[in-house]
């Protein structure tokens, strides 16, 4: 997500409005004690995408790291403000805070 924020900045995008961005994930228990960016491999199906076969169980994942994803797009909201642009998150149920919601009551078209 981080590398097509900068592609549409490169590219002159004006305003981005992020859809599907939900920023959790479940984890299986196995999955739990191991650091972010490790590989684990998945005992089950995966519960964290569009489709439940995206990871299928026996595929090995690297482990995401929330945190270092909400650095980037901190930096990234404040590339786009200091230039007069704007991203927007309309994710239902997201739990990315860092950019404006597109359902808060002060958000303008």
């Amino acid at each position: 997500t981080f590398v097509a924020l900068q592609l549409a900045y490169w590219m002159g995008f004006q305003k981005i409005i992020i859809l599907g961005l939900d920023h959790q994930y479940s984890l299986e228990r196995h999955e739990e004690e191991l650091a972010p960016h490790q590989t684990a491999q998945r005992q089950f199906s995966d519960t964290n995408h569009f489709h439940t076969e995206y990871f299928g169980a026996g595929m090995k994942w690297q482990l995401p790291d929330l945190a270092e994803s909400e650095r980037a797009y901190a930096e990234a909201e404040r590339a786009f403000s200091a230039d007069g642009r704007k991203i927007v998150n309309a994710t239902p149920g997201s739990q990315l805070n860092i950019f404006e919601r597109l359902d808060s009551p002060d958000h303008k078209s």
